[in-house]
């Protein structure tokens, strides 16, 4: 069941991504999606004094860590609710930095020039996730292709060491030239 509902989300979002334009936007747009501020915090700080416009997608229980960055930095809480602006923020980002399994990017339809970026959310730590996690069940079909699905919408991975490009390679088939 927990599959069928996760296609259907899927569904709904590649025809709300196909239906919403981009926005035009004078100066190039990065949106993070974060459930790891730590990770993703210092990044958004070394950003602070470009031209970027930033965007932050997280849950509502992050969302009041980003209080101390500037006014500049537009936060979305990734609710239901919200999910048409989630998409429109994505549609207009040229850059898309993630720390972490996101369903929405299995149904999500980029366009030829956004790149999807995953940065190592557990630093220091080499764990099981993506297909080798023990939750996922990897005799059902349709569950390890909802998982690639997701997987596949990323175009490169931030590592700090080979162990850790590893991790990416065994865990989410992510080749050496996406490192």
């Amino acid at each position: 069941m927990n599959v069928l509902i996760k296609k259907f989300y899927h569904l709904v979002v590649r025809i709300l991504s196909k239906m919403i334009t981009p926005q035009l936007i004078d100066k190039p747009h990065i949106v993070f999606m974060m459930t790891f501020p730590e990770d993703i915090k210092p990044i958004i700080k070394a950003l602070n004094n470009s031209s970027y416009q930033k965007t932050v997608l997280t849950t509502p229980k992050q969302a009041p860590y980003l209080s101390e960055l500037s006014d500049d930095v537009d936060v979305i809480e990734m609710t239901n609710r919200t999910l048409v602006k989630q998409i429109k923020a994505l549609k207009s980002a040229q850059m898309i930095i993630i720390d972490n399994y996101y369903l929405l990017l299995g149904g999500y339809n980029k366009t030829s020039n956004q790149h999807i970026v995953q940065t190592w959310h557990a630093s220091g730590a080499l764990k099981n996730f993506g297909l080798t996690d023990h939750q996922v069940d990897v005799s059902d079909k349709a569950m390890v292709q909802q998982y690639r699905k997701v997987y596949q919408a990323t175009d490169f991975y931030l590592v700090g060491c080979e162990q850790m490009s590893q991790c990416f390679k065994q865990s989410l088939g992510a080749t050496e030239e996406q490192m």
